[in-house]
């Protein structure tokens, strides 16, 4: 059975420390241990947050304008933003 996939949509953020996953130099998204050096000073390459893509530009429609229209819609259905 195919197992069924997620989506937690957050504010990114730029350390560890600023994670709501973050809990007592913990990351609960992976387990692993968030030390000083990773904590403080960006986010570390083990970081199981990923950015969302960008949304494409409308004004450079032609004959992807279908395509682009549904990936901008996705994108404003996950955030919740709508134009």
């Amino acid at each position: 059975m195919k197992k069924m996939k997620a989506v937690l949509v957050i504010d990114m953020p730029n350390r560890c420390w600023e994670c709501p996953i973050h809990y007592l130099n913990i990351c609960e998204a992976n387990q692993y241990k968030v030390g000083w050096e990773n904590g403080r000073n960006g986010k570390p390459d083990w970081c199981p947050l990923k950015p969302l893509p960008q949304k494409l530009p409308p004004n450079e429609l032609g004959n992807m304008s279908l395509y682009k229209s549904g990936w901008n819609a996705c994108l404003d259905a996950i955030t919740g933003e709508t134009e």
